[in-house]
């Protein structure tokens, strides 16, 4: 065989150097991974932006390319979760958090969607985990989730950080209760018919308390805080009333008029609000910051007849 001139050689080596460079490129600026029904999964963000499931068990959920977060959910709903055991649905709900986990730390383009769109197959998850009566002595644990629980036990709620990706820091709520009938149920608060309404969804809940009344209904007072940006923080209370299958949260726990109150305040000011069950008593405690001198706000507000009304000023 007659060997490559030397020639020949380097405009071969030269070739072959143009044409590694283009692949290497054409890998590194790839599209963003998209749905196909025949495809094979390599790519460790294809791995965690792809969710598929077998015709069996209905929708193939979440792309890159999803332009329509809001869209997904609705289909997340739907999906019928193909894991039969406690125990299977629990580690699946493990596996999903580890991968956004590790979603958190990725800048692909576009990457909140399938963010937003793991974070409500988690709730999914979590929501079918809750109304098997095993959940209530089996440990839901994982480094993500926080548990708030009533004095009653009979009130749950596990959050987690959904990174939004923006200033404000937003959580997923999922409620577990039990209903009078002792069956346990479950519930993703997602009533967002205003800004406030925004606020409590996607709060941090600190506490829960169950209100003494004459209502027919178990009636809880909710406690919450969060952060609407890096130095806008907000502090509130709402109502959660336990009805035959569902939870309502509108219930008019203040002034027999409004089911919320809700306090803005900046990083600067300092704001504490608590309740005692002994006394029945609201109270909060707002010193805002100015230039010359601070303010002091205080109110309280007792709790009778169903309702808390404010206590006049003497």
């Amino acid at each position: 065989m007659r060997l490559l001139s030397k020639k020949h050689r380097i405009l071969f080596s030269f070739i072959l150097c143009i044409s590694l460079f283009f692949c290497f490129i054409q890998c590194q600026s790839r599209e963003p991974a998209s749905f196909e029904n025949n495809d094979s999964i390599t790519d460790p963000i294809e791995t965690y932006s792809l969710i598929k499931s077998d015709s069996l068990h209905g929708i193939t959920i979440v792309s890159l390319t999803e332009d329509n977060p809001l869209e997904v959910r609705k289909k997340i709903l739907e999906y019928q979760i193909p894991e039969v055991t406690f125990e299977a649905k629990k580690q699946k709900l493990y596996g999903l958090l580890n991968a956004l986990e590790l979603l958190f730390t990725f800048t692909e383009p576009n990457i909140y969607n399938i963010v937003d769109s793991m974070n409500y197959l988690a709730a999914h998850y979590l929501q079918n985990i809750l109304e098997d009566p095993k959940s209530l002595s089996a440990t839901i644990k994982h480094k993500m989730l926080s548990v708030t629980v009533s004095a009653d036990n009979n009130l749950r709620v596990f959050s987690w950080d959904e990174n939004a990706g923006m200033s404000f820091k937003t959580h997923i709520n999922v409620f577990q209760f039990r209903t009078a009938t002792g069956k346990l149920k479950s519930c993703l608060n997602e009533n967002l018919e205003s800004d406030n309404d925004f606020n409590f969804v996607h709060a941090k809940i600190t506490s829960f308390y169950k209100l003494p009344t004459s209502h027919p209904n178990p009636l809880y007072l909710i406690i919450f805080k969060g952060f609407s940006c890096k130095n806008c923080l907000f502090d509130g209370i709402t109502s959660l009333e336990i009805l035959n299958d569902s939870l309502n949260f509108d219930y008019p726990i203040v002034n027999d008029s409004l089911s919320y109150l809700i306090f803005n305040y900046s990083a600067e000011d300092k704001f504490a609000i608590n309740y005692s069950p002994k006394n029945k008593t609201l109270f909060y405690k707002w010193i805002q910051k100015n230039e010359n001198q601070n303010d002091t706000i205080m109110e309280r507000f007792d709790f009778s007849g169903n309702f808390f009304y404010k206590r006049a000023k003497k």
